[in-house]
Parts: structure tokens; sequence; C-alpha cells
């Protein structure tokens, strides 16, 4: 009987100290961590030339036209249907340089990684002959 008090006077000790439950009066209930957001990364958008069509009236006349692209850092490719009429270059800016060939039209077309696309009409004309 005496055992009997023994581990009931302990029982009601630990249960007065609040021992065991893992509830503790009057202390601060945790607040849970907030998962962070992720920030969206920013999705390329259209890729736009500076003009729609360039007209040249001598061979070897060059034009840049300026390439705009948010959000795109990579490499561009440019490309002429008929390349005697006219080539097409990446310059700083960045840009397309287009130079002048012989007469015609041809379109050029400006390309990124994402597939991305944007063209110009290119019209040479030369006049040329000899005055007597």
């Amino acid at each position: 009987m005496k055992r009997l008090f023994i581990v009931i006077a302990c029982a009601a000790a630990i249960a007065g100290c609040g021992g065991g439950s893992g509830f503790f009066p009057g202390a601060p209930t945790p607040t849970p961590t907030p998962t962070p957001t992720p920030t969206p990364t920013p999705q390329p958008g259209p890729l736009t030339l500076g003009t729609n069509s360039i007209q040249f009236t001598a061979t070897g006349q060059f034009q840049d036209v300026p390439i705009t692209d948010p959000g795109y850092g990579g490499v561009y490719t440019p490309n002429s249907t008929t390349p005697a009429v006219a080539t097409a270059t990446i310059v700083p800016g960045p840009a397309v340089g287009v130079t002048a060939g012989v007469a015609g039209t041809t379109t050029v077309t400006v390309s990124d990684s994402l597939g991305h696309q944007s063209t110009i009409g290119v019209g040479v004309t030369t006049t040329g002959g000899v005055i007597h």
C-alpha cells in the first residue's frame, strides 16, 4: 500500500508540473515558418525589329536595324533568302546589319534560340549607265 501511495504521489507531482503532456500553460504556440514563394523567371517577349522594310539605291549600302527581344540574352541568327541581293549579320546593339548587293528583293529573317523570329523586306535598286 505504501508503494501505491508513492506511485500516486509521484504521478500527481508530475501531472502538477505539466510534465510529459507536451503542453506548457502560458507558453507561446509556435508559429509555422512560411514557405517563400519563388519569384517567377521573366519569359522573353516577342522578337521585333526596328523596321519591317529597307530600300537601298546602290550596291554596298549598309543599314543597322535594332533588335528588341525583352528578357532574352542569347544569340541571334540572321538569314537572307537571296544573299546576292542583301546579306545580313548581327552587329553590336544588338542589331542586324543589312548590306545591299545586286538589284532585286529579298527577305531577311532574324531568329533567336527560343524560336522567335521577325522579318525585314529588302529592296535594292541600282541605276547605272553611261551618258555620252
